[in-house]
């Protein structure tokens, strides 16, 4: 009864300050606040946050979903130039995450290999927290650290843009029919049971993922997630990264602010 009451605050209160966030185009509005209400209660109540199994479950099929809608539709000659480039960067940033998280992870007590490589990996904000879930890292520590990179980021983008005289592109038009929507909908909710069953690696992020990218082929012109259902995912995994702080894991991150 009384986690149903918590929970009757924290959703009203994180989709208030999402809204504020959104109006003033915070990076990252909907995940940040739901960590911010949810780690906030659960460091008022001194206790863990828990969020349903099955909620979370599709929270993380809903990022799933979204990780693999940019390839949508993108053809293998589209992308066949910018293979190897592409290949080397890869190799380069991931060494260099590697890297520094294992330096991170020998350098602060409490932090694993696992946890200090995921924390400094670059990624998507809301990708990289489930990724940590999946493989048994400490996504809160996880979560700390990419929003924390996220910050820095959002701040010092104006700079940045303002030297090299960037111009944003223009968007393309985006028709969508109800079905693709609910499709998409589908995959999110289905996708993680179907990744468990089949042992996929991070089942509950990479089969949804891989769902959508297979539907892509045949009917991209479709899939477009609502943007509702996205504000619903982004708060879900907000509140499961939110809802798990406590003051130890907030110590072992500010040791590893340096």
């Amino acid at each position: 009864m009384k986690s149903t009451l918590t929970w009757i605050l924290v959703v009203p209160a994180s989709v208030l300050l999402g809204l504020v966030f959104n109006y003033f185009n915070v990076a990252a509005a909907w995940i940040l606040a739901g960590i911010l209400i949810a780690g906030g209660t659960a460091l008022v109540r001194k206790q863990e946050l828990v969020l349903n199994k099955h909620i979370e479950k599709s929270g993380r099929g809903v990022i799933g979903v979204l990780a693999g809608l940019p390839l949508v539709g993108v053809g293998i000659g589209e992308v066949t130039p910018f293979v190897l480039p592409g290949l080397v960067l890869s190799v380069i940033t991931v060494s260099l995450g590697i890297g520094a998280g294992v330096m991170l992870a020998k350098s602060v007590k409490g932090i694993s290999p696992q946890t200090g490589i995921l924390c400094m990996l670059p990624g998507g904000s809301s990708t990289i927290p489930v990724i940590a879930m999946e493989t048994g890292a400490d996504y809160r520590l996880v979560a700390l650290s990419q929003y924390l990179r996220l910050l820095i980021v959002s701040l010092s983008l104006p700079l940045v843009t303002s030297i090299f005289n960037v111009h944003a592109g223009a968007v393309a038009e985006e028709t969508d029919t109800w079905w693709g929507a609910v499709l998409l909908v589908v995959f999110a909710l289905v996708g993680p049971y179907i990744g468990k069953l089949l042992h996929f690696p991070a089942p509950h992020i990479f089969a949804p993922l891989l769902l959508t990218v297979a539907a892509g082929q045949f009917i991209p012109e479709a899939l477009i997630m609502p943007n509702f259902v996205a504000v619903i995912g982004f708060l879900i995994i907000g509140w499961f990264c939110g809802g798990g702080l406590s003051v130890p894991v907030l110590k072992i991150f500010a040791r590893q602010l340096p």
